[in-house]
């Protein structure tokens, strides 16, 4: 595991934590306890993320290096030492030589879209914010290659399977929470 340095990428992987912590629901909403001399004391803070190089999950044209790869992040962060997590992640840098510091970090609709799939569609969309800044993609938890996957396939299939079909909408609500919860049964 190699852990990248440079600041505007550091400054991108605490962009994407953030947000997925605010989006997560995470954090406690419990007070905070009190020591025995009766100040406020803290939780232990966790071990900073981890960004761990992987090939590109998608396609990339030639005229453009992302560094890929996941963030390594705990699956509860009140668990630091728990199961941990692999939010999938797309850095494309600057073609300024002297980029802004905030890069913009790119957070797909949804949730549950497969972001860094569809790059290799949508990216040239993107391209003239390179001449200023760093472009951050990620595939959100548990959506497109992040691990684990959220997927229910009973939910998909069902889909698939009424594509056509005179199903009233009160039917396709019933087969669809009926496979939603099966595949909660199912999940780890």
């Amino acid at each position: 595991m190699r852990q990248l340095r440079s600041p505007a990428f550091l400054v991108a992987v605490s962009v994407v934590l953030l947000l997925i912590e605010a989006c997560s629901g995470g954090g406690s909403s419990a007070p905070p306890q009190e020591s025995a001399a009766g100040s406020p004391t803290t939780e232990a803070t966790p071990a900073p993320p981890v960004f761990v190089d992987t090939e590109c999950p998608f396609f990339v044209p030639a005229e453009r290096k992302p560094r890929c790869g996941f963030i390594l992040v705990p699956e509860d962060r009140g668990k630091a030492d728990g199961r941990k997590i692999r939010i999938r992640a797309a850095v494309f840098k600057s073609e300024s030589a002297t980029p802004a510091a905030d890069p913009i970090v790119f957070l797909d609709g949804g949730p549950g879209s497969n972001t860094l799939e569809g790059l290799q569609y949508d990216l040239e969309v993107f391209v003239p914010l390179l001449a200023e800044r760093d472009l951050v993609f990620f595939d959100q938890r548990g959506a497109g290659s992040s691990d684990p996957p959220l997927e229910c396939a009973e939910v998909k299939e069902m889909f698939y399977g009424i594509l056509g079909e005179p199903v009233t909408p009160e039917e396709h609500r019933a087969q669809e929470l009926r496979d939603a919860g099966n595949c909660r049964e199912t999940s780890p």
